[in-house]
């Protein structure tokens, strides 16, 4: 099976580790429980959430037989068609600005999958880099990914495609390959992030996105979360003060997830917030009740860091 250690444990709550025959049947069973169901049914279960999107979208139809669930995107969307690709029915995108925001898709697509193949055949990374591996791939999915591609959808797909909108198009240009040594893909992770977010704001600044408010918004959104993240996937130890290190321990979801919370309702991305709660805040990453999940608890590490920023009286 392979050395223990070279399993990517103690980060997700429910995540097995294999090492014998019985092990590996418990985890082939969560496997099937979290994506199908269970004999008792789970409500969070994939099967149960794809089962409702359908019970709800069949709702919709009988009410208003006109209504449309998805955006008039083109079929198998590419911003070019490679040698080896035998995508059937591929249309290439023409729009400008819609070509544009899919490369950027496509780049942080690239180096999220970079990511996620370095949490899984990680080398020499400690429990503190283990966590700001699995952070960057779960903050971004749903601040990263999703807003590009939500926003690529509502761009025109070009000449030839008369009221038909864009789409993200998944491209890979080259084999997504480990590297080997650490400190080199974790200086790599950080330039190709800080890159694309450098791109993100000069499309802001373009007056060719004027038009589309939207896609500045998302873009404005995305570029905040790839400097964030690229801030924390660092070699050199987080500093002490806001600015330098105790901001970037709360992730893009951490600040999302806090703001719908009414009873610790406190905005993680502002200084004098988290420094008027800063007691609270301790309580609630020692006990472990924050942040939320998937997110999940936080390493000794961070919570000696925060800890010692308290103590120094909150430097900013």
């Amino acid at each position: 099976i392979g050395p223990p250690q070279a399993q990517a444990m103690g980060i997700f709550r429910e995540m097995i580790q294999v090492t014998d025959l019985d092990s590996a049947i418990k985890a082939i069973d969560l496997i099937i429980v979290q994506g199908e169901g269970s004999p008792i049914q789970r409500d969070d279960s994939h099967f149960a959430k794809f089962t409702k999107i359908r019970e709800e979208y069949l709702a919709e139809l009988a009410s208003d037989p006109s209504f449309q669930p998805a955006r008039p995107v083109i079929e198998n969307p590419l911003l070019s068609l490679q040698q080896d690709n035998t995508t059937p029915g591929a249309k290439i995108i023409t729009d400008t600005l819609s070509r544009d925001i899919v490369e950027i898709f496509v780049a942080l697509y690239e180096v999220m999958l970079q990511i996620l193949l370095r949490f899984f055949a990680h080398t020499e990374e400690n429990e503190e880099q283990m966590y700001v591996l699995k952070s960057a791939l779960i903050n971004l999915m749903p601040f990263g990914v999703s807003p590009l591609a939500k926003a690529i959808t509502q761009l025109p797909a070009g000449q030839g495609f008369p009221g038909m909108n864009a789409g993200p198009s998944f491209e890979v240009y080259a084999d997504v390959q480990l590297l080997p040594q650490m400190r080199s893909a974790w200086i790599f992770f950080q330039e190709r992030l800080q890159e694309i977010a450098e791109a993100c704001d000069a499309l802001i600044n373009d007056s060719k996105t004027q038009s589309y408010p939207q896609l500045r918004q998302a873009l404005t959104k995305v570029s905040a979360t790839l400097k964030n993240i690229a801030h924390t996937i660092s070699l050199e130890p987080n500093g002490e003060t806001w600015t330098n290190g105790i901001s970037q321990l709360f992730s893009p979801m951490d600040v999302d997830h806090m703001k719908s919370i009414p009873t610790f309702r406190v905005n993680l991305g502002d200084y004098d917030a988290v420094k008027n709660n800063a007691d609270a805040i301790l309580d609630s990453v020692s006990s472990k009740s924050m942040p939320l999940l998937p997110e999940g608890p936080w390493t000794e590490a961070r919570i000696n860091l925060f800890k010692q920023w308290k103590d120094n009286n909150f430097p900013r």
